[in-house]
């Protein structure tokens, strides 16, 4: 089950000051071991090193298709794709192509993408989310939300 917070939105220029809005709660990040491991101890006929081996191979062939200007789609999960960041210039004889900064961006995609209040549904996946109590940041010590 995911786990969520309130935070209270405290900047008076935003249109949103004063109200709360829920911050989910990390569990944590699973790596390709991880995926690995457990798209193992599903029912599939490949081993954790083999799965391991694919997932690494389809990151960076992703990687290599997004960095040459290509999208690349993972139906039901997302649209992957990069962006340059730049500071704007007035005359356009100005623009240095090697001060880019290159962003990875994403968007859901298919089942991924469908809203719902309480609940999403991804794939046969199903979120339900609660509410946890005084949440602790692990950047920050003190708790996040208020009585």
């Amino acid at each position: 089950m995911a786990k969520y917070y309130l935070q209270k939105n405290n900047n008076r220029k935003s249109t949103g000051y004063n109200k709360y809005y829920p911050k989910r709660v990390p569990e944590g990040i699973i790596d390709i071991e991880g995926l690995s491991a457990r798209m193992a101890g599903r029912t599939s006929t490949f081993s954790e090193g083999e799965i391991k081996g694919m997932i690494t191979d389809l990151t960076k062939l992703m990687l290599e298709l997004t960095f040459a200007g290509y999208s690349v789609k993972l139906d039901g999960l997302a649209l992957f794709w990069i962006h340059p960041k730049a500071k704007g210039v007035f005359d356009a004889k100005e623009t240095d192509p090697s001060t880019f900064q290159t962003k990875l961006r994403a968007r859901a995609t298919g089942i991924a993408s469908n809203k719902a209040i309480g609940t999403t549904r991804a794939g046969g996946v199903t979120a339900t989310w609660e509410e946890v109590g005084n949440y602790t940041s692990p950047r920050t010590p003190e708790v996040q939300t208020e009585p």
